[in-house]
C-alpha cells in the first residue's frame, strides 16, 4: 500500500513538472509565433525581406510548414485550456471616437413635458376669445421671468486645449465616465439624421443596463455644482451629454481633430 501511494506521488510530481515546462514552452511560443505572423502578413509585400525570406512570407516551404504546425499547436491549446494569447495593449485596436460626459443644468421646463404642453394647448378650450386671453395671461403670469441661463459642465477629464495636455490623477473619475459613455458616431458616408434610430436603440440599451450608475453620478455633478453655487436655485434638468472627438485617419495632413460633436443621451428631472 505504501509503495503505491509513494509511485502515484512521483507520478503526479513528473506530470506536475512536464505541464509547468509544457506553459512556459506555451506561453513563449504563443507569443513568439503570433508577433511572427503579424510581422509576416505586415511584410509580405516588401522586396528586402522577399529577398530573404519569400517562401516563410508567402506561406511555402519546410520552414513555414513547421511554424504554422507549432502556431496551429498553440492556439488549439489555448482555445482548450482558456488562456487566449490575443492580448494588446492599444494597438492594432486605437479607437477612432474618444467621447467624453458633460453635463447641462436647465431652469426651464421641458417644451415636451405634459406641463409645458397644457400651458400651450389650454388657451384652445376657451369658449370665446376673451376667455382664451385670460388663460394665456394666467398662464404666462405663473411662469418666471428671469431664469438663470443654461449651465454646461464638461468633464474633468476634457482637456481645455487637446492638442496640449497631460492627464495627472483623476483616474477613478475616466473609469468611471469610460463605463457610462458611449460613442453616437456618424460614419463618413452617413448623415446624423440617418443614424437616428440607431442612437435610439444604442441610448435606450445603455441607459436602460446602467440606469443605476448614470443617476448616481449626475446627482454627484448636481450636488457639487449647488455646493460651489448656492446663489442659485435648484435646475429643472439635469441632461447628460456625450462630446464626441474623431481621431483623423492615418496620413491626414495637416493633423486636426474633428469636433467636439455633442449629443443627449440621458435626463433626469431633479425632484420628479
Amino acid at each position: 500500500m505504501g509503495s503505491a501511494l509513494r509511485l502515484c506521488r512521483n507520478v503526479a510530481r513528473v506530470a506536475l513538472g512536464f505541464f509547468i515546462a509544457w506553459q512556459l514552452c506555451f506561453l513563449l511560443a504563443a507569443n513568439f509565433l503570433g508577433i511572427a505572423e503579424q510581422t509576416r502578413t505586415a511584410v509580405a509585400d516588401e522586396p528586402t525581406a522577399k529577398s530573404w525570406t519569400n517562401e516563410w512570407l508567402q506561406g511555402e516551404g519546410p520552414v513555414y510548414e513547421t511554424y504554422a504546425t507549432c502556431y496551429q499547436a498553440t492556439l488549439r491549446w489555448a482555445e482548450f485550456s482558456g488562456q487566449p494569447q490575443n492580448w494588446s495593449l492599444f494597438a492594432p485596436g486605437v479607437t477612432a471616437e474618444i467621447p467624453f460626459l458633460a453635463v447641462e443644468f436647465r431652469w426651464d421646463d421641458d417644451p415636451l413635458s405634459a406641463q409645458s404642453v397644457g400651458s400651450r394647448l389650454a388657451p384652445l378650450a376657451a369658449i370665446d376669445p376673451f376667455s382664451a386671453a385670460v388663460w394665456h395671461v394666467v398662464l404666462g403670469g405663473q411662469r418666471p421671468a428671469h431664469l438663470p441661463p443654461p449651465q454646461l459642465l464638461l468633464s474633468e477629464n476634457e482637456p481645455a486645449d487637446p492638442y496640449h495636455f497631460l492627464r495627472v490623477g483623476n483616474f477613478r473619475l475616466r473609469r468611471l465616465e469610460s463605463a457610462l459613455d458611449i460613442a453616437l458616431a456618424t460614419p463618413q458616408d452617413k448623415r446624423a439624421e440617418e443614424m437616428a434610430d440607431s442612437w435610439r436603440d444604442t441610448i435606450q440599451w445603455k441607459v436602460r443596463k446602467e440606469a443605476p450608475a448614470l443617476r448616481a453620478y449626475l446627482e454627484w455633478r448636481l450636488q457639487r455644482f449647488r455646493f460651489e453655487h448656492p446663489e442659485l436655485p435648484p435646475p429643472k434638468q439635469v441632461i447628460l451629454l456625450v462630446r464626441l472627438y474623431h481621431v483623423p485617419p492615418p496620413g491626414t495632413y495637416p493633423w486636426a481633430w474633428r469636433g467636439p460633436e455633442q449629443r443627449p443621451f440621458a435626463r433626469w428631472r431633479p425632484g420628479t
